[in-house]
């Protein structure tokens, strides 16, 4: 259920079936708010993935100001990756890609591309630097950016707490109007673990609802209302959440 970070944080488009599991209220109940940007979740990360891939995803945490956190994206690649995808080459900086299309009905095959503009960069290539979201921990405001192909910014609240090693990012309104969206994101080891809280494969239903009763909303989403030692609980279930690791490049 891997993804790019502009849907690792919020959004449900996902590789297979998942469901959204919202909550009435920020969690931990029991946890330090956090007033401004965490200095240890400043850097760069790369994406840890164990299928061979030709882009690695970068995430970027970036501050100016102790209150303003901006979260960027972007993906890079050497030289000696496209050794290893041959049906991928870099033009007059485009990463072009080869795709045989099959005609219906027809034996008949065509060569259609992918084209992305991609940057020259001492170790290889890159893709642009996307502004993905950014965090006003003055005003508790959370800003997502439209991708390229889009053009409709959001704006929904946030409410983030730290127990342990481990900053829970509250946010409402970006993707269930009036209820809190969970992402997990714990810092050690010059790694960093996000866990989309939020989402989980409907195959774990009938457990997470043993754990902590659940309502129905719609088809693909439902909300928890647990008391803290449901939450604990639900927070030490193997499935609980979906899970992506990056290691630290860049402080």
């Amino acid at each position: 259920m891997q993804k790019s970070l502009y849907f690792v944080l919020f959004v449900a488009l996902l590789t297979s079936r998942c469901t959204t599991l919202v909550f009435e209220k920020p969690l931990p109940f029991k946890a330090a708010t956090v007033d401004k940007c965490p200095t240890i979740l400043v850097g760069q990360f790369v994406e840890e993935k164990a299928t061979p891939h030709l882009q690695q995803e970068i995430i970027s945490f970036e501050t100016i100001t102790p209150n303003q956190l901006s979260v960027y994206q972007y993906k890079q690649f050497a030289d000696e990756d496209l050794k290893n995808f041959p049906t991928f080459e870099v033009k007059n900086n485009v990463l072009i890609e080869h795709i045989k299309v099959t005609l219906k009905g027809s034996k008949t095959t065509k060569d259609s591309i992918a084209e992305t503009p991609v940057l020259r960069t001492k170790t290889g290539y890159q893709t642009a630097k996307h502004l993905a979201y950014g965090l006003d921990f003055k005003t508790k405001t959370i800003t997502q950016y439209p991708d390229p192909k889009d053009t409709e910014k959001k704006t929904g609240s946030f409410d983030m707490r730290q127990k342990g090693e481990t900053y829970y990012l509250n946010v409402k309104d970006l993707v269930i109007e009036g209820y809190w969206f969970i992402v997990m994101l714990t810092p050690k080891d010059n790694q960093l673990t996000i866990n989309m809280l939020s989402q989980f494969n409907d195959a774990n239903e009938e457990d997470v609802n043993n754990i902590m009763p659940l309502t129905k909303l719609d088809d693909e989403t439902y909300l928890a209302k647990p008391t803290e030692r449901q939450l604990e609980a639900f927070l030490k279930y193997p499935e609980a959440g979906e899970v992506s690791i990056y290691k630290r490049i860049k402080h």
